[in-house]
């Protein structure tokens, strides 16, 4: 997951970073972390092509700041914005844009990791799906995984590099229940989607977006 973090104070960036490293609910997660001292490097990367799923944004900075950037990304990406200051004053004209969070420095971790958390409830597509390998337990984001299958009692989830794991300590009833709400459905007894992949049937078939692979129903 690739994360995005613009602040012009460089040991401000790297106290975030820290935070950004110790959240819990990223924990298990390969995480990429950019980091830009100014606004006009940040919508530079977004206009690149670079995709981020969380923007933590300084928001008084020289030349644009986080609000004039806020308003630039809006036109860009779709992205999970945080603002971040040292000013409490600034929450009323926050929240009149409808960010996903706001952080107030410096940072208290169980503080961070609430509002990462009221971010991710605010993004279904932000949503985490965790399970047992070889006897560890790991976290993947529901956006990268195409659907789970069950035969012969074997449970197994395919992701959208077409991958498949074999899934201790779950039931697909179970997965179903905690993956409901992040847009999967159980299209028969033993198969259950990720509606953001499916791109219609054909021939009796549902077919997955971004890969090759179909599925009988």
């Amino acid at each position: 997951m690739r994360i995005a973090l613009c602040d012009d104070n460089w040991g401000q960036l790297r106290i975030l970073s820290d935070a950004v490293k110790s959240c819990k609910l990223w924990r298990g997660i390969p995480l990429e972390i950019d980091r830009f001292m100014s606004g006009t490097e940040l919508l530079s990367a977004v206009q690149s092509g670079l995709e981020y799923k969380y923007i933590f944004l300084d928001i008084e900075m020289p030349e644009l700041s986080g609000f004039d950037i806020y308003a630039k990304l809006e036109s860009l990406c779709d992205v999970s914005i945080i603002f971040v200051s040292t000013h409490i004053k600034l929450l009323p004209e926050v929240f009149s844009l409808r960010p996903h969070g706001f952080l107030a420095k410096p940072y208290d971790q169980d503080v961070f990791d609430r509002t990462v958390k009221s971010a991710m409830e605010q993004n279904n597509e932000a949503g985490f799906f965790q399970f047992f390998r070889d006897g560890a337990e790991e976290t993947i984001p529901c956006s990268s995984i195409l659907y789970f299958t069950i035969s012969d009692y074997i449970l197994k989830v395919y992701d959208r590099d077409g991958d498949s794991t074999i899934l201790s300590r779950k039931r697909l009833d179970e997965v179903e229940l905690e993956l409901f709400k992040f847009g999967f459905f159980r299209c028969n007894r033993s198969t259950l989607v990720n509606l953001r992949y499916c791109s219609g049937r054909k021939a009796g078939q549902i077919i997955i977006k971004h890969t090759s692979a179909s599925m009988e129903l």
